[in-house]
């Protein structure tokens, strides 16, 4: 019987960086190893995980940088998230076991 997975992380990432459009796409795909780094397992079939990035255009910045800094505080979001969410649905936290 195949695991019934349908969790989705939807994640947004707004930074003061100057980015255009095409920057902002690769930000997005980089802080998205963020998921894969703290959540197991992610990108099944069943989910829907994304990462949305805007950008305030007010200071220049190395797309790169932006990427690996958005990616670590994302990283530290979720484990955030993870131990601060309470048991509910039947479904118990981690912080009760």
């Amino acid at each position: 019987m195949p695991l019934e997975r349908t969790n989705t992380t939807i994640s947004c990432v707004v930074t003061n960086a100057r980015l255009t459009k095409a920057q902002a796409t690769k930000v997005a795909q980089m802080a998205a190893d963020a998921y894969a780094h703290a959540i197991r397992p992610t990108h099944t079939t069943n989910d829907g995980d994304s990462v949305f990035v805007m950008a305030t255009n007010q200071v220049e910045a190395a797309t790169d940088v932006v990427a690996t800094l958005a990616t670590r505080a994302l990283e530290r979001a979720i484990a955030d998230a993870a131990r601060q969410a309470e048991t509910a649905y039947g479904y118990v936290a981690a912080r009760d076991l």
